[in-house]
């Protein structure tokens, strides 16, 4: 399998947030970012993602789990799930290919990431893993 990493730098479109009455500062969110990644792989540079993740907090840390869409200029799509824990502004976890359209119908694979809110509304991911395209 091919190799790719790179970065995604995303702004936020939309926060919803639920405070569960049963522990202190317990929170449940639902989020979506948009932005776009850069990478050295024409296959991944220019790719606009949407990602739309709920996350289950108590003082800032706990999980989240989501999906996320990743569109490229030519208007092919390729979609995937993910998990992560959550330590106050940052996240570390895994993500794994679904499918898509396209080009990238039939893609598997999946990697890692680490992302931190540069603002309250200005995220900052760095992502690496392995891809393969349908022959």
């Amino acid at each position: 399998m091919p190799q790719h990493s790179g970065t995604f730098t995303g702004t936020l479109v939309s926060t919803n947030t639920i405070v569960v009455p049963d522990v202190e500062n317990h929170k449940l969110e639902l989020t979506v970012i948009a932005g776009s990644h850069r990478s050295e792989d024409p296959l991944w540079n220019g790719l606009w993602m949407t990602y739309y993740g709920v996350s289950d907090v108590v003082n800032d840390q706990g999980k989240v789990e989501g999906f996320f869409v990743n569109q490229h200029p030519d208007g092919s799509k390729l979609h995937g799930s993910f998990e992560a824990s959550v330590d106050g502004l940052e996240m570390t976890g895994k993500y794994t290919f679904a499918d898509g359209i396209g080009r990238y119908a039939g893609t598997t694979g999946g990697g890692s990431f680490s992302s931190y809110m540069k603002t309250w509304k200005d995220a900052v991911m760095d992502w690496s893993g392995a891809y393969q395209l349908p022959e």
